[in-house]
């Protein structure tokens, strides 16, 4: 009870804002399940050790850029960053209306039903209206699902149907960038999976205005990962859609799983702002405004930095991003070098038979020169953790573990080791490189006892070749 945690909801905004839609609350089971893993646990280590009370804001957004979040005024200030902000300012009026207007969205749909996979086979009616509520004929349910504060939008049995007679559901509403909403349909009364594996695809008949993903949730996929068609766009007039399994494809960077008609748990239609892949173009230091701005008139004791993959392109250009991000919010709140701690992006993708560029290295090296050259910021180590094939971290403990660590091994002055071994220098000797490394505690060791891996050389033609390598006591 003495932690509290605060949600902000996502907003992108052109201003900053001096306020948000959100309150504190006293951490439970409850309140914790939707709360960031790392900063509960960060929080909760930090409650055991210091025995004070901890509040903690989570001010997140999957898969965002690290621009999103630096104040605009910060961005200016870099000349390398320019091409940032001349990539918004190309962007139409109409779409930059969006970030302030929202877009009313509304879809109108009659006679979703299953098509067979044999040709003897008949379509399976799942709803037609016509008895005017929103139980289906599967004895599953039509219902809304709304995210991250929005509460605009509705559903309802209306009519004329597709046919010019009956009925259809209608689901509209006013999406503000940042909000989600969901129309969902479940196939069973107690929304347990159902077996379609005996059909190939879905058919219905769709208008109204507006951009729709349609997709399955099914119970394979652990994470926030769904079973995608492509972005429809509808117009006034009935149109028949049809959508093959074989054509759905798993959304998102998650660990891939295949798809299973067999068991699926429900189908869901979510409007978008654009057809485009991932949607509209972000205003630079839009997320800041909205949802980091409005704390800047209180104190804070620090910040956790976990991001990275959404600027993995543009590696290089992210020595210049983050520290320019921190050192912005560093400005604006007055604090002087507040802690900062950031999560190193952790290992993903298949590993390479032969050492080579890649992306995210680039880019834990630049993570790793913005805590190093930057006053009071340091950095949690997470490549040794997870899986290489799921982008999603699942083991978010001892990454908050690992920062709550440095955080009382700095900030709070603890006494303890609180950063792993760290490049200090090297030295050529012969045919052989020693390195020496500093932060050894009481020694440098493999982990698992296995030998050294991960050791590449090049020479002056920056041809890279693996290298054995073997410990001797700190180098």
């Amino acid at each position: 009870p003495k932690i509290r945690l605060f949600t902000v909801p996502v907003n992108y905004s052109l201003e900053p804002q001096a306020d948000t839609p959100s309150k504190w609350e006293v951490c439970s089971p409850k309140t914790a399940g939707s709360f960031s893993a790392i900063g509960f646990f960060f929080g909760l280590k930090l409650h055991n050790e210091l025995n004070v009370p901890i509040g903690l804001i989570d001010s997140a957004v999957g898969g965002t850029a690290a621009e999103l979040w630096t104040p605009r005024e910060a961005l200016k200030d870099e000349l390398v960053l320019k091409p940032i902000l001349d990539r918004w300012e190309k962007v139409d009026d109409k779409t930059k209306q969006l970030y302030t207007d929202g877009m009313k969205f509304d879809l109108q749909i009659d006679n979703f039903r299953f098509i067979p996979k044999s040709s003897k086979g008949k379509e399976l009616l799942a709803d037609d209206f016509e008895d005017g509520d929103l139980v289906n004929e599967m004895n599953g349910r039509w219902a809304t699902e709304s995210f991250e504060m929005a509460d605009n939008s509705a559903i309802d049995i209306v009519g004329p149907g597709s046919g010019g007679t009956g009925r259809a559901l209608r689901f509209y509403g006013l999406m503000r960038n940042g909000e989600f909403f969901h129309l969902g349909a479940s196939f069973n009364p107690d929304e347990a999976p159902a077996d379609l594996s005996d059909y190939k695809g879905i058919r219905f008949d769709a208008r109204g205005n507006g951009f729709y993903r349609f997709f399955f949730n099914q119970p394979t996929i652990d994470d926030w990962d769904t079973y995608s068609a492509k972005i429809m766009e509808v117009s006034h007039d009935w149109k028949e859609v049809t959508i093959k399994f074989k054509d759905l494809r798993q959304a998102g960077w998650g660990f891939q799983r295949p798809f299973t008609p067999g068991e699926l748990s429900n189908a869901k239609f979510e409007p978008v702002m654009s057809k485009a892949k991932w949607g509209l173009p972000r205003p630079p230091g839009s997320l800041y405004n909205g949802m980091i701005a409005p704390f800047v008139p209180f104190s804070i004791r620090g910040a956790i930095w976990h991001q990275g993959s959404a600027n993995a392109s543009r590696a290089y250009q992210y020595r210049t991003v983050l520290p320019t991000m921190i050192s912005g919010w560093r400005n604006v709140w007055g604090q002087g070098d507040f802690p900062f701690l950031i999560v190193q992006l952790q290992k993903f993708k298949k590993r390479k038979e032969l050492p080579s560029e890649d992306d995210w290295s680039e880019l834990r090296e630049a993570q790793l020169m913005t805590a190093l050259n930057l006053p009071n910021t340091g950095l949690g180590v997470a490549v040794d953790i997870g899986n290489p094939l799921d982008i999603h971290q699942k083991n978010k403990k001892d990454v908050a573990h690992r920062l709550a660590l440095r955080a009382l091994g700095t900030t709070y002055g603890k006494d303890i080791i609180y950063s792993g071994p760290l490049y200090e220098s090297m030295e050529i000797i012969n045919d052989r490189i020693k390195l020496r490394f500093k932060h050894t505690g009481s020694g440098l060791i493999a982990k698992g006892g296995s030998e050294l891996k991960g050791f590449a050389i090049a020479g002056a033609d920056k041809k890279f070749h693996w290298a054995g390598a073997v410990i001797e006591n700190d180098t």
